[in-house]
């Protein structure tokens, strides 16, 4: 049964629409045509067989592939790019941290710990390219399901503070995922009477990744106010770099960061 299909195509990190995405239909007996989307990321095929196969790529972006039957309306290309997340943003020491990572080379991984300057805490080794997905329609309120990249524990002795996962690849940009190490609740209060409060919530209510943030949604193209932090948006994904969120929390913390980074652990 032959049928029409149309939609969009966005990108993964904004939702913006892609112009100019090349659209391969790749017919049963081997005969394929080809098109492209508009400068508004829209495109449109006619005279469909269910069996056929689309394939929806552009520089800079992973592939797709679709069967005719399956063709969504609105899919999202992942960028070529280092990037990654943490379980979550916060964690004590000793504590098991899985990883997810997207990098279509090999990368290294460095944990750094932040005070008056950044100090490397440990290596963590040399990784091999691994790619991941983005689910297609409007994907921030579910959150990405990447598979697991690899995992680290902190070292028990790990003094409180700001840290950040750094990842290398040659031929692209650091990422850096920023990360709270928090004293155990049975040493709090006993090196330090200072308590440091770094407003996670924040980070991810200003973390505009995927589309959406609480202030921005691009994901409907327009601007809609969220009040609730429901469980599904907060297991999106944590990409902020920590050069976009250092110079707010710089701004605050620099001066407490310079008398104790390098004595007494701040609680």
């Amino acid at each position: 049964m032959r049928h029409s299909a149309s939609g969009i195509v966005c990108s993964a990190e904004t939702c913006f629409p892609l112009a100019q995405v090349q659209i391969e239909v790749t017919a049963t007996n081997g005969g394929q045509k080809s098109l492209e989307s508009d400068a508004l990321g829209k495109w449109q095929i006619a005279d469909l067989n269910s069996e056929e196969i689309i394939r929806f790529q552009k520089s800079g972006y992973v592939m797709k592939e679709y069967r005719a039957t399956e063709l969504p309306t609105k899919i999202r290309l992942l960028e070529k790019q280092l990037i990654g997340y943490q379980s979550k943003l916060w964690f004590q020491p000793g504590e098991t941290i899985d990883v997810f990572i997207h990098s279509p080379q090999k990368y290294s991984a460095r944990l750094c710990r932040h005070g008056e300057t950044r100090e490397r805490v440990l290596f963590l080794g040399e990784f091999p390219p691994q790619q991941q997905q983005v689910p297609d329609g409007n994907f921030v309120e579910s959150g990405l399901d990447w598979s697991r990249s690899f995992t680290y524990q902190l070292p028990s002795d790990a003094r409180p503070g700001l840290y950040s996962l750094l990842l290398r690849s040659e031929g692209s940009y650091d990422f850096a995922i920023p990360f709270v190490v928090s004293t155990p609740p049975s040493e709090r209060g006993k090196s330090s009477k200072l308590l440091v409060l770094a407003s996670t919530n924040n980070w991810q209510a200003y973390n505009i990744w995927g589309g959406r943030s609480r202030y921005r949604n691009l994901e409907a193209n327009d601007s809609i106010t969220y009040s609730d932090f429901s469980p599904g948006f907060m297991r999106r994904s944590v990409v902020s770099t920590l050069q976009y969120l250092s110079p707010r929390l710089y701004g605050m913390l620099r001066n407490v960061w310079r008398k104790w980074a390098s004595k007494d652990s701040p609680d």
